[in-house]
């Protein structure tokens, strides 16, 4: 399982920076997805920039271990394949201990 929380810490970190695993810019913006979900909001309030980072991190984490679970999966895996096995995965790695709870409730990758 060390394997899988390295995969997904480096898909987790890539995504945070706009790269896929393979190294290439990715072609989702997830800050700016987020941003525009939040609408008008202002950031100032520190109730919102919480609820902001939380479901940043949120969707990250998503899509780092639907990451590693497609690769992990053959090809003509299905997109419910692929959350199953990423929910395996999270699973797997909040029971050994490497994938921590951040700022009360959000699943952050962890060494």
């Amino acid at each position: 399982m060390a394997d899988a929380r390295i995969e997904a810490q480096a898909a987790y970190t890539g995504f945070c920076v706009g790269l896929r695993p393979d190294g290439t810019e990715s072609d989702r913006d997830y800050l700016d997805e987020e941003m525009r979900r939040l609408g008008q909001t202002n950031l100032s309030d520190s109730s919102i920039r919480t609820k902001f980072r939380a479901n940043l991190r949120r969707r990250l984490l998503r899509a780092a271990l639907d990451d590693v679970a497609r690769r992990q999966l053959s090809a003509r895996a299905t997109k419910r394949q692929i959350r199953v096995r990423g929910d395996e995965i999270q699973r797997h790695l909040q029971r050994a201990g490497l994938l921590k709870l951040v700022g009360g409730s959000v699943p952050f990758v962890g060494a």
